[in-house]
């Protein structure tokens, strides 16, 4: 996961057959999947109201046999797969991840996977979450420039005041795509990608004392 390696590279480097190396480690991927987790859902609806900051991470795919359109990126121009970070502004701790194909927009992600946060946690979200305060009324969103109008000296003023907020999740995704599975072209399949994210996420918890 760190590396991303091919079977095919790893089998010759261990001296067993491909499909005999692909079973140790899908096998031993779902042992410490079982060890290493996240915060259950529960927990963003049950905890104390905190800052949440939410974002999408996109990784591009090889190009799949079937249904191509629902994972073609018009934004990165290519068929993509993504995963949407919840983390904790005061720990820096993954709360969540959820996946989606390439070509759902970001708050359909959000939408399709009724993610219930508490009511009073204050929800930090890019201009991809437009329309987010019908679902969670707490949550501070950037001020969007309208066609043929600019926006104000007080509404810059609030979106760098976001931005500022909001750059502690690129950290934290910086420290995921260190695990080169979550960041070159995934070759898996689309079924385990959610399964490689939790474990990309629970090991990143881990590394950085951020377990609840």
């Amino acid at each position: 996961m760190r590396h991303y390696p091919t079977f095919n590279n790893l089998c010759s480097v261990f001296g067993i057959s491909e499909s005999y190396c692909q079973k140790i480690y899908s096998r031993y991927a779902r042992i410490v999947a079982e060890v290493k987790t996240l915060p259950n859902r529960k927990e963003l609806i049950n905890n104390p109201p905190n800052t949440l900051i939410i974002d999408v991470s996109e990784q591009p795919i090889e190009r799949p046999v079937k249904h191509q359109k629902d994972f073609f990126s018009g934004k990165k121009s290519r068929h993509t797969i993504k995963a949407q970070l919840i983390i904790c502004a005061l720990t820096l701790t993954i709360m969540s991840v959820i996946c989606g194909k390439g070509r759902q927009h970001d708050f359909s992600v959000f939408k399709i996977n009724r993610l219930f946060i508490h009511p009073k946690s204050l929800l930090l979200a890019d201009s991809g979450y437009q329309g987010l305060q019908k679902l969670h009324k707490n949550t501070n969103l950037p001020h969007k420039k309208k066609k043929g109008c600019a926006l104000t000296a007080e509404q810059k003023a609030h979106n760098k005041a976001l931005s500022k907020q909001r750059i502690f999740i690129e950290n934290v995704n910086r420290r995921c795509k260190v695990f080169r599975i979550v960041k070159e072209v995934y070759r898996g399949k689309h079924k385990n990608y959610s399964l490689t994210w939790r474990l990309v996420a629970a090991l990143v918890n881990l590394r950085y004392d951020c377990v609840i």
